[in-house]
């Protein structure tokens, strides 16, 4: 029998080197080091996990807030506007749809 009959390795070693070839993934440099290859290679992976971890629907923009002062008095009780002041200020449209927003 030759040595050369005689599988080197595991199998799924050889599945894993047929669908990666090294020679396209990592370049050496004027020096031969490859150490700038596997940097990116580290980076890209963070990026697509990075990516692949984000948020679905992430707003971006200015952030907003509202500040809501209601008078309590007895002058919001007045029944000026139907049905008091104090029910049409708490049912304002704004209010509802800053939050939908």
């Amino acid at each position: 029998m030759n040595d050369d009959d005689e599988p080197k390795g595991y199998t799924w070693e050889a599945a894993y080197a047929d669908g990666l070839n090294i020679r396209e993934v990592l370049h050496e440099d004027e020096s031969g080091s490859i150490e700038k290859s596997v940097a990116k290679l580290i980076l890209d992976s963070k990026r697509k996990k990075r990516l692949n971890n984000r948020p679905a629907k992430v707003r971006l923009g200015i952030m907003r807030y509202v500040y809501i002062v209601i008078d309590c008095s007895f002058s919001m009780a007045d029944k000026s506007v139907q049905p008091s002041r104090l029910a049409v200020t708490i049912k304002a449209i704004f209010i509802t749809m800053f939050f939908f927003d």
